[in-house]
């Protein structure tokens, strides 16, 4: 909570972070009540030897964190990309449709 109070600009948003704090632990039980589709999920991606975080803007150092992370547990090869617009990411063609 101290971070909060010295990094959010807005005065009036710390029962927000409070009421989201303790929203958590339920959001967490949500999570891992759904291990049946993680673990089809998981099934997909077992074999896989490459993997390819797309991040635009805010979102591409959060795409290099996962790509790091991926790479830290699994040793598996995997990249972070910022795509300049939609039209960049053409790979339809060579990559298979999840299912």
């Amino acid at each position: 909570m101290r971070l909060a109070r010295r990094h959010v600009s807005r005065p009036g948003s710390r029962p927000t972070w409070v009421a989201q704090l303790r929203e958590l632990p339920g959001a967490i039980e949500r999570v891992l009540a759904s291990s049946d589709s993680l673990k089809k999920l998981a099934e997909q991606f077992a074999d896989k030897q490459h993997a390819l975080f797309l991040g635009r803007g805010t979102m591409y150092p959060v795409a290099m964190e996962g790509a790091l992370k991926l790479k830290e547990i699994s040793y598996i090869h995997a990249e972070a990309y910022r795509p300049v617009n939609s039209s960049t990411v053409r790979w339809h063609w060579w990559m298979p449709p999840c299912r």
